[in-house]
């Protein structure tokens, strides 16, 4: 008998979203990342620094807060409390371990395990800050010396997401998000 991708796996795979919906998704990620972006630019003309190695996760959770925002990955405490989390944890990492040339991957590892971790424990599981976590490892150098800093720039950032989500989400697509704080 023939096997077929179907015969593996007794469920089928959802439907595609309407168009209507990807286009609010879209919408929603554009003005989210706007937002983030107009933040990250005032932050880099007040400080002389750049926060744009903090664009990539912050994308990757718009996509969630946008595209599932009632998973719980997408719900507030999870985005905000990861990234800081996980930022925090970086910046650390960096400190304690990853100050020693020769222990930097595994310091490197550490950070990104250690931000996956702590967010579970935490009860804020966001995949998209586990990024942010080694960032704090192997960003650009102010962001290793930021210790806490980094933590609080990260929160803001995810802070600025998750209030887009609540703008775009329940005002322009009639969702509710989040689903709990």
């Amino acid at each position: 008998a023939t096997v077929s991708p179907n015969s593996l796996s007794p469920g089928k795979a959802p439907p595609r979203e309407p168009l209507s919906a990807v286009a609010m998704t879209g919408f929603g990620t554009f003005v989210g990342m706007c937002s983030l972006i107009a933040v990250d630019m005032s932050f880099c003309t007040n400080t002389g620094k750049e926060v744009v190695v903090l664009i990539a996760p912050m994308a990757a959770s718009a996509a969630l807060i946008f595209g599932a925002p009632v998973a719980p990955v997408s719900q507030p405490r999870n985005v905000i409390g990861g990234h800081f989390i996980s930022a925090t944890f970086g910046a650390l990492t960096y400190k304690l371990i990853c100050a020693y040339p020769l222990l930097k991957p595994a310091g490197s590892a550490i950070a990104a395990t250690g931000s996956v971790v702590l967010m579970m424990l935490a009860g804020c599981f966001h995949p998209p800050s586990a990024a942010t976590g080694l960032l704090g490892v192997l960003g650009p150098d102010w962001v290793k010396e930021s210790g806490l800093m980094y933590g609080v720039q990260a929160a803001t950032g995810a802070s600025v997401m998750v209030v887009s989500g609540l703008v775009i989400n329940n005002l322009l697509q009639g969702k509710k998000y989040p689903t709990y704080w």
